[in-house]
């Protein structure tokens, strides 16, 4: 049994989108191979071209995904221009566009929380915004974030 005694050892984990897109943003390079498969990196090469770079843990992060659902993944992220595949140093590198950086972004807004000090400094915070009405989603959705914020 693995560590938590819930799953084998070697039961590889289905990757979500958000934690690709967090692979890539912080500078792991993955092969074009798992968008097309005809390229001719290998993962071999990949890997010890991680291991020069100091880059062990993506390495272990990427060797415990299902590498089928890691393919569909990527290649759907393609398709929805998240990602591009560039040549570098002949190697086909996946790297992020601007809308896969917006997309990063607004999982990480997800993440943020405030936390609140255990005892009270006694100050008063205000937040004043001045959005207009015809901007309402925008408005709404600071609102909401504001709000996510405090829990």
């Amino acid at each position: 049994m693995g560590k938590k005694g819930k799953y084998p050892a070697n039961t590889k984990l289905m990757p979500d989108v958000k934690t690709v897109l967090d692979i890539i943003a912080a500078g792991a390079l993955i092969s074009s191979l798992f968008l097309f498969p005809g390229a001719a990196v290998g993962i071999g090469a990949i890997f010890s071209l991680y291991e020069k770079l100091g880059k062990e843990k993506e390495i272990k992060k990427l060797n415990t995904f299902d590498l089928r659902r890691l393919k569909l993944i990527l290649k759907r992220l393609h398709d929805q221009k998240m990602v591009e595949v560039v040549e570098e140093n002949s190697f086909s590198v996946v790297k992020l566009t601007d809308k896969g950086k917006f997309r990063t972004y607004r999982y990480k807004l997800d993440e943020i929380r405030i936390e609140k000090p255990q005892i009270w400094d006694r100050k008063w915070r205000i937040i004043i915004y001045d959005i207009s009405k015809f901007k309402r989603r925008q408005r709404d959705a600071f609102r909401r974030m504001l709000k996510k914020l405090n829990t």
